[in-house]
């Protein structure tokens, strides 16, 4: 019998102890706490609700500024449809930047027209070089940039300069050509994309022809690359405004101006977007281009017409039109 209570005593303990140690563990701290780090397992951005409040969690993402108009895409490349045109100055957060496309709110563009809003600088790498993760050669190299590649540099410092992908050794490089720099330029006519009108464009002019500055800044250290090998390369059309457009539209239905060439509709020419530019393409230059041109991010893009070349960073040469490159 005493055997019996003892062990009923025992076991009215054990639950009463239970208990409580079901009642510790609903202490709101310590219940939150696991609480929280199941949460966090399962989402590492954007908003944690909490029981009573919502908390913003900022991630690591930083305000950016587009240095010209530039097109907001839903992945992270050319072939990827635009959702809009984001107009020059517009301010978006990053919130990560990969192969040269930065992912911010709504989309993807390209990090080559994002800079600090007001402070950064536009600059050209004068040789292959290495992008690394730290401002050290013994760093890791994330990729390495081609002769003549613009990067919008953030800040230098100890001869290294800041980048929204990594670390470039200032030695290498320089101003962009001699061009004006991406945030200056003159206003020269709103551009179009896919139809659409888009933002103004800033241009500065080369041969004559209006040249969207972006595109202008790395033109010119190809052209200057060119020069250095006995090769001119003469800017025959760049910037179009839609009345330019249609005037070269025109041509080409009636065949009455311009040689009849081919002509996109106005607002579907990407002369209207800043990206194109029609250059002298006798035999020597063009066999140049076809040689070099893919290193500063021109390529060919129309089967018809060799002195129609694109910027379009990043591309193979040979991605729109097949024709023998390097």
């Amino acid at each position: 019998m005493r055997v019996v209570l003892a062990l009923a005593l025992l076991a009215a303990f054990a639950y009463v102890a239970a208990s409580k140690r079901v009642k510790f563990d609903k202490v709101p701290g310590i219940v939150r706490n696991k609480q929280a780090s199941s949460f966090f397992k399962r989402h590492t951005k954007a908003q944690i609700k909490q029981r009573n409040q919502d908390v913003e969690v900022e991630s690591d993402a930083y305000p950016q500024c587009t240095t010209d108009a530039l097109n907001l895409r839903n992945g992270p490349s050319t072939g990827n449809g635009v959702i809009r045109t984001l107009p020059r100055g517009t301010t978006v957060n990053v919130y990560s930047v990969n192969n040269g496309w930065a992912q911010v709110d709504g989309g993807y563009v390209s990090s080559q027209f994002l800079s600090n809003c007001g402070n950064a600088v536009r600059q050209c790498t004068t040789t292959a070089l290495n992008l690394r993760s730290e401002p050290s050669t013994n760093a890791r190299v994330i990729r390495t940039l081609g002769t003549g590649t613009a990067v919008t540099v953030l800040s230098s410092s100890n001869g290294w300069a800041t980048t929204s992908e990594g670390f470039l050794s200032t030695q290498y490089l320089t101003n962009c050509g001699g061009a004006a720099p991406v945030s200056g330029g003159s206003p020269c006519g709103q551009s179009y994309v896919n139809g659409s009108p888009g933002g103004e464009k800033y241009c500065v002019r080369i041969d004559g022809e209006n040249v969207v500055t972006s595109t202008a800044a790395v033109f010119n250290v190809m052209k200057n690359a060119a020069a250095s090998a006995g090769i001119t390369l003469r800017v025959n059309s760049g910037f179009r405004t839609q009345s330019e457009q249609q005037y070269f539209y025109n041509c080409y239905i009636y065949k009455n101006c311009n040689s009849g060439n081919l002509a996109a509709k106005p607002g579907w020419s990407n002369h209207q977007n800043g990206i194109a530019l029609d250059i002298n393409s006798p035999s020597n230059v063009y066999n140049w281009l076809v040689r070099n041109a893919s290193r500063y991010g021109f390529v060919r893009t129309v089967p018809s017409e060799v002195w129609h070349w694109e910027y379009r960073p990043g591309s193979r040469c040979n991605a729109f039109v097949s024709y023998s490159c390097n």
